[in-house]
């Protein structure tokens, strides 16, 4: 299951998120991270972003697949899976 970590670069609280096996996930998911923190996004946006990504991420490895080729009935699948959660 991929998490959000927090973690502290330069003093600053930040997130990104691993997978199982405790490395930083895919590096478009992290530029992206990069890209909200450079533009200077609330430390919770970036936190909040980060979950997301997590649970997404978890998704793609709980059924193998790859986040690049991803179709429109995974991503049915994960919102039917997020209303459950609520």
């Amino acid at each position: 299951m991929a998490v959000r970590q927090r973690i502290t670069v330069g003093g600053e609280v930040t997130y990104v998120v691993l997978d199982r096996q405790w490395r930083i996930v895919e590096a478009a998911a992290e530029e992206y991270l990069e890209h909200l923190r450079q533009e200077q996004y609330s430390p919770h946006t970036v936190c909040s972003y980060a979950h997301g990504l997590a649970l997404w991420w978890s998704l793609l490895e709980d059924r193998g697949l790859d986040w690049r080729s991803v179709g429109v009935e995974d991503l049915a699948s994960r919102r039917r899976r997020r209303r459950r959660c609520r």
